[in-house]
């Protein structure tokens, strides 16, 4: 059977989907997307609150499963899926809609086993078809564990970045340490972009958060060293990085793909740092694998799309706007005024599509 979802790397690191969010564009009724992931409405409770603008949340009764509904016009329904929570999707997803396939094979005890190569490439894949079929993925963590070989500890990456041995996409970097008192650290984390940015990666000591966990809960102590790599991905950046994983690339080569692609380690053999030859170490971790890009051209919006985007953004200041002027639309008016004779091309061309498909 399925057990986890971690998929290994020839050189002993382990890479896992660490979180999955995604909004379903065509039903605004919650059991669509518990019926698409396999689940029935009992294996859910609804919670006492919404989040994130939707004023319900059902929530799983074991796994950290969120589905958001009744929502503004245009929001529909949402779903949030930790890490811990990914495997048993999977499972369930492919109990209701795959059959067996040449990369899995019934044990003598009537279960379904799996060729760990084929995994990605089948059920989560298919997983990801099925979103895209109905909706959008919003957010994709993907994690890179280094529990075995230990590339770098946390010290030696604070040497290479306050020295400026990196290359990177990034424009700046920094660092959180935590100490419980002043002779005990239990976090210790770098991060590189922005929380609001679409690509943001943290790099952090995985040994001390869990340990902070298992101290407290009275349980053995994680004794082997443990840095984790997370990458968190938003909106279109989110959507190339599954894009390449529904076209058949493993979710091994998109995570380091990508990390390639925004950071490389290097060696301060040159004045400019471009021309600087690639850190042995930083080659052996990334494995050969290619770098993976994630740019993609804007496409232009539709009348649709604007409207939502309006109503989840704007649509409360300009209330307010109203009602502070006690319900006179004069401010409204004069807006769509200015709007007008600011049109950009791009403005023509959605009113255009707009009123062909209308008309």
């Amino acid at each position: 059977m399925l057990k986890g979802h971690d998929f290994q790397q020839s050189n002993g690191l382990s890479i896992r989907v660490d979180w999955l969010s995604f909004t379903i564009l065509d039903s605004t009724l919650p059991n669509s997307i518990i019926s698409m992931l396999g689940y029935s409405l009992s294996d859910f409770r609804e919670c006492s609150h919404g989040l994130h603008g939707y004023h319900k949340q059902l929530r799983h009764v074991i796994y950290p499963i969120s589905i958001l509904y009744d929502g503004l016009d245009g929001m529909f329904i949402h779903a949030d899926i930790s890490g811990s929570a990914i495997h048993d999707v999977i499972e369930h997803f492919h109990n209701k809609h795959s059959t067996l396939n040449k990369h899995s094979t019934l044990t003598p005890f009537g279960t379904t086993a799996y060729e760990t190569s084929s995994f990605t490439s089948t059920v989560f894949s298919d997983l990801l078809q099925e979103i895209h079929a109905h909706g959008q993925v919003t957010r994709l963590d993907l994690a890179i564990d280094d529990m075995t070989t230990q590339f770098y500890t946390m010290p030696e990456l604070h040497s290479v970045f306050s020295s400026g041995h990196y290359v990177s996409k990034f424009r700046k970097w920094k660092e959180y340490i935590k100490y419980e008192d002043a002779n005990r650290c239990t976090g210790y984390t770098i991060y590189l972009g922005s929380r609001e940015s679409s690509v943001m990666f943290r790099i952090y000591d995985k040994q001390l958060e869990q340990n902070e966990k298992l101290v407290k809960e009275g349980k053995s102590p994680i004794l082997h060293p443990w840095v984790r790599w997370e990458m968190e991905l938003k909106q279109e950046r989110a959507q190339e990085a599954c894009k390449r994983m529904m076209q058949g690339s493993s979710v091994n080569e998109v995570a380091i793909g990508i990390l390639s692609n925004y950071l490389r380690i290097i060696e301060p053999d040159n004045e400019r740092k471009s021309r600087c030859s690639t850190s042995s170490k930083w080659e052996s971790f990334i494995d050969g694998i290619s770098k993976v890009s994630l740019y993609c051209a804007s496409e232009p919006k539709t009348l649709e799309e604007t409207k939502s985007w309006l109503m989840r953004q704007v649509a409360s200041s300009l209330a307010a706007v109203v009602v502070s002027d006690a319900g006179d639309l004069s401010f409204i008016q004069n807006l769509v005024d200015s709007g007008i004779r600011r049109f950009s091309l791009r403005h023509i061309n959605m009113i255009e599509r707009a009123c062909a498909v209308g008309g």
